[in-house]
């Protein structure tokens, strides 16, 4: 099993995403939920809490430029 923490990168706060059964599924909803949602980031564990993977949000800022938070 594979457990998805989000982080809200504006005020700090986590909790979890879900449970996957496949690194690729627990990546797949960490990456489309990171390009639907600003201001996060998303880490991957397996079942011995070792992180294994993760995923971060891009954002614009006012200069229109991209940059990963």
């Amino acid at each position: 099993k594979f457990r998805v923490i989000s982080v809200d990168t504006f005020d700090g706060s986590d909790r979890p995403e879900g449970d996957f059964d496949t690194i690729g599924a627990a990546r797949a909803h960490a990456e489309y939920e990171t390009s639907v949602w600003g201001m996060c980031s998303m880490y991957i564990y397996d079942d011995r809490g070792d992180c294994v993977g993760e995923a971060h949000s891009l954002e614009e800022d006012s200069d229109g430029i991209l940059s990963q938070n």
